[in-house]
C-alpha cells in the first residue's frame, strides 16, 4: 500500500510518501517513510513479539520485545504498535471487556506486550483505537482510505494512494537488513 503521510511533530514534520506491507496471519507489518529522493527516513517492522526500527543515519536498528531491558519509548515503537493494531484481527482471546455505547468499546490486550487498547466499534468496523504503552497514550482513527494518529507532540494524517494485493510475500520482507 502506498500512502501520503503528513506529519507534525517535535522531531519530524512534512509530507512524505509511505509504503506499508501488512500480513494478517500471523500479524506483521512493515512501514517505510520515504523522502522525495534517497533512503528511507524511517523503517519499522512489527510483529506481536518484536518491533524493530531505524531512523535514517542510525548506526544500528532499535528492537523492543516488551521487556524491562527495552530501549526507551520512541516514535519508531509507536509507529510499529499502531500499524500492528490496525492490521491484526480482534480475537476473542484479546477481548478483556466491553462497554455498550455509543460508541461500543472493546477493551483489548494489545498485540504487543504491555500494550492496552480500547477500540471504538461502529457496525462491524473499528473506527478508532486508544492505545497505551508505558506512560504514553495515543489515538488512531480510520475512515475508509484515510487515517489519523494523535499523540503528545505528534500528529499524523494519512491517505491511501494505491493498494495492491501481495499474496506471495516472502517472510524476509518483515525483517530489517543490518544498518550500514
Amino acid at each position: 500500500m502506498q500512502l501520503e503521510v503528513e506529519i507534525e511533530g517535535d522531531a519530524l514534520s512534512g509530507t512524505f510518501i509511505g509504503v506499508l506491507v501488512a500480513r494478517a496471519a500471523p500479524p506483521a507489518v512493515r512501514f517505510q517513510l520515504l523522502p522525495d529522493f534517497g533512503t528511507a527516513i524511517l523503517d519499522v517492522v512489527a510483529t506481536p513479539s518484536e518491533v524493530t526500527g531505524t531512523w535514517h543515519g542510525d548506526a544500528a536498528a532499535q528492537t523492543w520485545r516488551g521487556g524491562d531491558d527495552d530501549p526507551p519509548l520512541s516514535p519508531l515503537l509507536l509507529f510499529g504498535i499502531t500499524l500492528l493494531e490496525q492490521h491484526a484481527a480482534i480475537t476473542r482471546e484479546r477481548v478483556r471487556g466491553s462497554e455498550r455505547g455509543p460508541p461500543h468499546k472493546l477493551h483489548l490486550r494489545g498485540c504487543f506486550p504491555a500494550t492496552e487498547v480500547v477500540a471504538e466499534v461502529k457496525g462491524n468496523d473499528v473506527a478508532a483505537r486508544e492505545i497505551r504503552r508505558g506512560y504514553v497514550t495515543w489515538r488512531a482513527c480510520t475512515h475508509g482510505d484515510r487515517g489519523t494518529v494523535d499523540a503528545p507532540g505528534f500528529a499524523l494524517r494519512a491517505r491511501v494512494i494505491e493498494r495492491e494485493a501481495a499474496n506471495d510475500l516472502d517472510a524476509g520482507v518483515f525483517r530489517l537488513s543490518p544498518v550500514r
